[in-house]
């Protein structure tokens, strides 16, 4: 009702000195008694016609303020643009170009998003050298998608430099991990400096005190992605030394040749085993997935070579009938481990309703090592992903959409 009566009023007494603070107060009512479309266009009425206003400002970041909350992203992107490119020197101005590079990001307009990001970061100048880290740290995760690798690491190695010990302890361990990342998307790609970077998230993990690792958050995650690349570099090792053997005559000869390459990949497996077992510890669901589901791949590897050996060139056809039978018996040891790692994939997935395209491995194979007992279920699961990437025009909003964008 008292909404009705001032916007009444506004149009009653056009000429008015009160007509501005009329439709401000009819637009606070609407918005006290939860009708929010109403309070917004009352505002924009106030904004579109009434631009010297003093109330503006605060009418403009409030229209902001309602989209974000309606989840009208492209919209309320516009409209904190709008108003710190007119009210730069404003306090609100800062969060408001925050929240619009955050939004823009989410749309894929990534050119939008970080030139908000960069008019914040020169807003903000030495202020809040915490949240001016965050924000610098979101420009390295817009170049990544996309893709310009060269500039990702430059940004990274800028970020661990100039904020590493400015920002959170979360963003720098993540920072190790994307520079880690950007050197293996590269196109002349660098492991030996990945593993670098990917080391150094581990280790500045690890010195943190037991109270500091409690507290991380996105940091656990970064830093359980960078051990499970430290273990596919070995994981790469591994399966780039193949099991063949020359089909010696001499089976002495033969049969020592096959005992130090199936130890020597055997040592390799123990090895990315025990760095993929430890990713599992930082209850991380993704990258604990994808260990487990690395685990198994190996074993059935060796599994698999051991199958295939072929026979020593000196055997008769009833000793090399023997020779694979006794081969299948060796296989069967190392194909139940991986029958129980994709086992326990699988589960994980289960228990933290995270399925990815590790646990889908898992249960392909499981099918294949088991059809008896497991069968490949193909459904699609939901997978999270950013908000649709809606095409708008900059210019200023001039009244609400009648639907909510996807959000």
């Amino acid at each position: 009702e008292a909404a009705r009566c001032y916007k009444s009023y506004a149009r009653q007494f056009k000429t008015s000195e009160y007509v501005d603070k009329a439709l401000y107060n009819a637009a606070l009512n609407y918005e006290r008694e939860k009708m929010i479309e109403q309070s917004i266009q009352t505002k924009l009425a106030l904004i579109n016609n009434y631009s010297e206003s003093e109330l503006v400002p605060k009418a403009l970041y409030q229209v902001a303020g309602n989209m974000h909350a309606l989840a009208i992203f492209s919209e309320a992107s516009k409209a904190y643009e709008f108003y710190a490119a007119n009210f730069p020197d404003r306090e609100e101005a800062k969060e408001a170009l925050r929240f619009a590079a955050l939004f823009r990001q989410g749309l894929g307009q990534i050119d939008l998003a970080v030139k908000n990001a960069k008019a914040y970061m020169k807003l903000i100048g030495k202020k809040d050298p915490e949240k001016a880290a965050e924000v610098y740290f979101s420009l390295g995760t817009m170049y990544e998608k996309q893709g310009d690798w060269d500039r990702v690491e430059r940004h990274f190695k800028s970020y661990i430099k100039d904020y590493g010990n400015v920002g959170t302890v979360d963003l720098r361990l993540a920072a190790y991990t994307r520079l880690g990342n950007a050197y293996m998307s590269m196109k002349r790609k660098d492991e030996n400096k990945a593993q670098r970077a990917y080391e150094a998230a581990y280790e500045a993990f690890k010195a943190l005190p037991d109270a500091e690792k409690a507290k991380l958050k996105g940091g656990r995650a970064a830093v359980a992605e960078a051990r499970f690349k430290m273990g596919e570099a070995i994981f790469r090792e591994f399966s780039s030394m193949k099991l063949n053997i020359r089909a010696y005559r001499n089976v002495k000869k033969y049969l020592a040749e096959m005992t130090k390459k199936i130890g020597d990949r055997g040592r390799l497996i123990v090895k990315a085993r025990d760095i993929y077992l430890e990713v599992i510890n930082f209850r991380s669901a993704n990258w604990a997935i994808a260990a487990l589901a690395r685990i198994g791949q190996m074993y059935q590897a060796a599994a698999n070579d051991i199958y295939d050996a072929p026979a020593p060139g000196k055997f008769t056809e009833e000793g090399k009938e023997v020779f694979t039978g006794a081969m299948a018996e060796k296989a069967a040891i190392p194909e139940g481990k991986a029958i129980e790692a994709y086992v326990l994939c699988i589960k994980k997935a289960q228990e933290l309703r995270w399925f990815n395209e590790w646990s889908d491995l898992s249960e392909r194979q499981l099918a294949k090592l088991n059809p008896r007992e497991y069968r490949y279920n193909a459904e699609q699961r939901a997978k999270p992903v950013n908000f649709g990437g809606m095409q708008v025009k900059p210019a200023i909003i001039t009244q609400l959409k009648e639907q909510e964008e996807d959000g």
